[in-house]
């Protein structure tokens, strides 16, 4: 739960004020929840136009203020991104998996139940149990690194008995 006064959207641009200086500029701030929506912690993502490159960012309030970094999660992993709607949907629905909230974030706006554990090589370190025994689809990314994270998702889903479709992106 955050605790401090200082909203999340000022302590983003706090936090990232060294990457603005270097010519970066804010694109969002994706925050994580709990299941019953409480905020756990955040990821800045910014970007510089002159060269497309991204600069992302944990933050999290540790009671003192926020900080860089994640907080310590449960031994299972760090929660997927939009939890609390993964959690609230009926059971039947098919949830699509991508790789990065960006991507998640536009697929909800269309009425998606989409759901991320992060970047490419995030997989291996988040709780997908909220997914066991669920239709899922996964759309990876059309790179090397897509179809990794798309097959590292796959085996996980898998083994928690969900039901796995993959698109191909090809």
């Amino acid at each position: 739960m955050i605790a401090t006064s200082e909203t999340p959207k000022l302590a983003a641009r706090r936090l990232s004020a060294s990457a603005l200086r270097d010519g970066f500029q804010p694109e969002a701030l994706h925050e994580y929840t709990d299941e019953g929506g409480q905020a756990l912690f955040y990821r800045i993502r910014c970007r510089r136009h002159r060269d497309g490159e991204k600069w992302i960012r944990p933050m999290h309030d540790d009671g003192t203020g926020f900080k860089l970094g994640e907080p310590t999660h449960a031994p299972e992993g760090r929660p997927l991104y939009r939890l609390h709607e993964l959690t609230q949907a009926p059971t039947d629905d098919t949830v699509l998996v991508v790789e990065g909230e960006s991507c998640t974030d536009a697929l909800a706006k269309r009425g998606v139940l989409a759901t991320t554990s992060g970047a490419a090589d995030s997989a291996n370190g988040a709780d997908w149990r909220t997914l066991a025994g669920k239709r899922v689809l996964i759309w990876p990314d059309f790179d090397h690194a897509g179809e990794r994270y798309g097959n590292d998702v796959a085996r996980i889903l898998t083994n928690l008995g969900a039901r796995v479709e993959m698109i191909d992106v090809a």
